[in-house]
């Protein structure tokens, strides 16, 4: 696939924050992390990013405006919350202990050090300068009300993080102590995530509705009007590197095409997730600056394993045999796609990979063995499946299971609605097929294949692969960690719970000028600090 050249995007902010708050930190300014002994890649997070500011006395536009996702609510405790692109609001209106940036580095963010003996109990220095948009001075209070509201939010990915915290202990308003169940050599990751974003707990006790509007943040929620758009103002009064723009507007434009066309007239400044069929044009375009990004997200087929036909080892067998991943990435993709190279179901650069994993080709006589062994009878199966790119490639499943005699219909919806009909324990669907969510940390694995985690929407149960992440979680030698993850992919393989089917490679589009855009092949992009330069 032909690339234009690479498109000069910054997080100006971390850089800067970076600095600001080693000059803030108590104790000599420096940040006391204490890092997991692990194997994580360096640069994988962002290898297309480099880094730019916007040139000396350039005039910049005032506001700007991004497609994004529908959005009904905004709350790292609501289930609803959840799609691909949550990440791109809660990095505009919240900030939480710790930030990852595009380099794979964690630093300092509302937590001004951290530091930890045993990988159990974390001790955090917060800034004493912060506040929430609604004036209220941020304390370790707030951390306590994040920290507690989250472990009742089962169903959502702030639970899952949340509830692996067995105590806490407020040293003083700027200082707490966490310490977990278990050794976890991932909380950084864990607290740097969206789904962790600290709220306030006076505007959520005042206002329960809209009160989690309420961040530290770069961006101030003016209006949301619900799966339509979200306007943010700039927070003039934030504590770290102010917003270059004064008005940023996230749009939900439905239609592909019109989306193009929003881009083309100016009405958007950044679109990412337009169809592939658009992007070689769009790549030679010297109007627009195109960043392509290989998602370590993988998208995949699954199996509901509570469904009686769907946990029939045979009939699995059958659908990985039958489909043609060629198909789905000519297809669906253009061609903008990679293509597994194991039968491990992984992250495109997660660490810990296991490679040796034999991948399970196409064959449709093995197929058809397979069904002919299943205890399929030719009744109708329903694949769910939302956002373009999932769907198209279920009809492309569709038509391939034809070929042996499997007969599909397929339920198209969004991402809240696939979430809300595929729920932890759930038995309404039997094939989902959508895109599972993976860090860079092994760890991730845990959320699609232990039980009751949400998302694990083949409600898939090994109790061997649970004792393997158990004691992978504690196991602080990386090598023998990275032998108990590779067990995991082996036993996940061999158990078909997950067919990977490509890993996307989506082309972040832009108006030219426009920069300070934070790219993530996780996809939670920083649009906090984007801004475009007017000519």
């Amino acid at each position: 696939m032909k690339r234009t050249k690479r498109m000069v995007y910054v997080i100006l902010c971390v850089l800067l924050v970076l600095s600001t708050l080693a000059g803030c930190a108590g104790g000599g300014g420096g940040t006391t992390a204490t890092p997991a002994p692990s194997a994580k890649p360096s640069a994988a997070a962002s290898k297309q990013v480099n880094l730019a500011t916007p040139p000396a006395g350039a005039k910049l536009a005032k506001e700007m405006s991004i497609y994004a996702l529908p959005c009904s609510v905004i709350d790292p405790g609501n289930p609803a919350f959840y799609t691909p692109q949550v990440a791109w609001i809660c990095n505009n209106i919240y900030d939480s202990l710790v930030k990852l940036t595009p380099e794979g580095k964690y630093i300092p963010a509302l937590a001004t050090e951290w530091k930890t003996t045993d990988y159990k109990t974390i001790t955090f220095k917060l800034r004493n300068d912060v506040t929430f948009h609604n004036g209220e001075k941020f304390t370790a209070d707030d951390v306590v009300f994040t920290l507690e509201r989250g472990k009742t939010s089962k169903g959502t990915q702030a639970f899952d993080r949340w509830s692996k915290i067995e105590s806490y202990k407020v040293v003083g308003d700027y200082e707490i102590a966490l310490t977990y169940k278990a050794v976890n050599f991932d909380y950084l990751e864990e607290l740097s995530s969206p789904a962790t974003s600290i709220i306030s707990r006076k505007a959520v006790t005042a206002d329960p509705k809209n009160g989690t509007w309420i961040g530290t943040g770069p961006y101030k929620v003016e209006k949301l009007v619900v799966n339509q758009q979200i306007d943010f103002a700039r927070n003039d009064k934030y504590w770290g590197v102010k917003a270059y723009t004064e008005k940023l507007h996230f749009k939900n434009i439905a239609e592909q095409s019109a989306q193009l066309i929003a881009l083309e007239n100016g009405e958007l400044d950044s679109v990412m997730g337009l169809l592939p069929i658009y992007l070689p044009d769009l790549e030679k375009n010297p109007k627009y600056e195109c960043v392509p990004i290989t998602l370590n997200n993988t998208a995949y087929i699954g199996f509901n394993m509570l469904d009686p036909l769907m946990s029939d080892i045979n009939f699995r067998m059958a659908v990985a045999y039958a489909i043609k991943r060629e198909d789905m990435i000519a297809g669906t993709r253009n061609g903008y796609a990679v293509a597994p190279k194991s039968g491990t179901f992984w992250g495109y650069a997660t660490e810990f990979k296991n490679n040796d994993i034999p991948l399970i080709p196409y064959d449709l006589t093995k197929a058809k063995e397979y069904l002919a062994k299943s205890s399929y009878k030719g009744q109708e199966i329903e694949i769910v499946s939302a956002i373009d790119d999932h769907i198209k490639n279920a009809q492309i499943i569709q038509e391939n299971l034809k070929a042996i005699g499997i007969k599909i219909k397929i339920y198209q919806t969004d991402p809240a609605g696939l979430s809300a009909y595929t729920p932890v324990g759930g038995k309404k669907h039997q094939i989902i097929v959508y895109s599972s969510s993976w860090s860079f940390s092994a760890s991730s694995v845990r959320t699609l294949v232990y039980p009751n985690m949400v998302g694990n929407k083949a409600n898939y149960s090994n109790p061997k692969v649970t004792e393997l992440l158990d004691k992978a979680a504690i196991t602080i030698d990386a090598k023998e960690r990275e032998a108990l993850y590779k067990q995991v992919q082996a036993l996940v393989a061999q158990d078909v719970p997950y067919i990977p089917i490509f890993n996307m490679t989506y082309v972040l589009v832009s108006q030219k000028g426009v920069g300070g855009i934070g790219v993530y092949s996780s996809l939670n992009h920083d649009f906090s600090h984007m801004f475009k330069v007017i000519q």
